[in-house]
């Protein structure tokens, strides 16, 4: 496509990096990947990190790290991706749908507060996953609040949030700023081809708790008490291990981790450039009847600018395009386009196994219906910028 909807940017760097760990013969978890924890630890400041496969399975870990076990509850927003939730099912656990607030797409306070009121007597939920939307944060002081009032534990789905930052003042007026990692129980990023950094498949799971992270650690690979790089690098017995769990198979290998390493000292400076394509959008995108452009809660600096979703609605305009006939003509021009989300009260699973309806979700279906997420991301040039913002212009005037 002339501006496709996403493109990693990687350089010289990462390419020899990945040349290197090949040349090595060690292909799998070892130095690379341990040194991406190290430095993902400098960057965040949480306590620990661990390198995994991609964010699934660091929301999976999470989960059964906080103990969630057949039986349990844990509330997540019915509009997000569907590994949000199918992690809860691989522990037989289920989820709590609830609506997202209408302006940042993120979880709905008064939902959450609904959810956890109705469950008062049942104790059934056990814990919280807020998903910081297209990069931007959720209102964490009442989610944290909320939760910790009912004795719940908060994983955070910061799949879309690297590098954000949370910003709240007390109640002297003085502003807090919190970069998102260090906030909920455990925090979970992606590290996906269309990631604000990528490892092409990838994920960390961040949290300050050493129980949660021993446990995490022991389960990402198998159960095995060692470190396979312990057990073929260190003078110990290579031979000797034991399983004191049913772990997974969870673990990144160098060869990811040599794309992250690198990724990861680029990343305030891809921010920079997402954030300058989103201005761009706002300035030369607003005014047009019957476009919404993101509304956010917080400052432009704060926003990791992962997804720029705008709303559609012909009803406000002079032209007759719907959403659907606006994506059409985007690739008619060959630019890619793409929706964030199909809400999960409409994926057939979840809608016949918990008889979920649309009018149960009343935001999340009216964003549904209007949302298209332009590209937006660091390797984009001048002129596909310029290009997109003309296209728009005269699809919608």
């Amino acid at each position: 496509m002339k501006v496709p909807f996403a493109l990693p940017e990687c350089g010289e760097a990462e390419t020899n990096e990945v040349v290197e760990v090949i040349k090595s013969g060690w292909l799998t978890t070892a130095s690379r990947a341990f040194e991406f924890e190290n430095r993902f630890k400098e960057f965040t400041g949480a306590k620990y990190c661990l390198a995994v496969n991609s964010c699934t399975a660091a929301l999976h870990l999470g989960l059964e790290a906080l103990g969630i076990k057949r039986g349990d509850k844990v509330i997540v927003p019915v509009h997000t991706f569907t590994a949000t939730a199918e992690v809860l099912r691989y522990l037989d656990a289920d989820p709590v749908f609830v609506d997202c607030d209408k302006d940042t797409f993120c979880i709905s306070i008064p939902e959450l507060q609904q959810k956890i009121a109705e469950d008062n007597l049942k104790r059934q939920i056990k814990a919280v996953i807020p998903v910081h939307f297209g990069g931007h944060s959720c209102d964490m002081d009442h989610v944290i609040d909320i939760s910790r009032k009912a004795a719940l534990s908060v994983i955070e789905d910061a799949a879309h949030a690297f590098p954000a930052f949370y910003v709240s003042s007390n109640e002297n007026g003085e502003e807090k700023r919190r970069i998102i990692g260090k906030i909920g129980d455990v925090t979970c990023f992606s590290f996906y081809a269309n990631k604000t950094i990528t490892t092409a498949e990838g994920g960390m799971l961040a949290t300050d708790n050493e129980a949660i992270a021993r446990r995490a650690k022991v389960m990402r690979l198998h159960g095995i008490d060692r470190d396979v790089w312990d057990r073929f690098g260190s003078l110990k017995s290579d031979w000797i291990y034991d399983v004191v769990a049913p772990g997974f198979k969870y673990n990144m290998p160098d060869l990811s981790a040599a794309l992250g390493i690198h990724q990861l000292r680029k990343a305030n400076l891809f921010r920079e450039k997402r954030e300058k394509i989103a201005q761009r959008y706002y300035d030369e995108l607003s005014g047009i009847d019957g476009l919404t452009l993101p509304k956010i809660k917080c400052s432009m600096k704060d926003h990791a600018w992962h997804i720029f979703a705008i709303l559609i609605d012909s009803r406000y305009s002079k032209h007759s395009l719907n959403r659907d006939d606006f994506i059409l003509k985007m690739k008619e021009k060959n630019i890619g386009t793409s929706v964030h989300y199909i809400p999960l009260h409409r994926l057939t699973y979840y809608r016949n196994r918990y008889n979920l309806q649309p009018e149960m979700f009343p935001n999340s279906e009216w964003i549904f219906q209007r949302c298209v997420s332009l590209p937006i991301y660091s390797a984009m040039t001048e002129d596909q910028i310029e290009y997109v913002i003309c296209s728009i212009q005269k699809i919608l005037n």
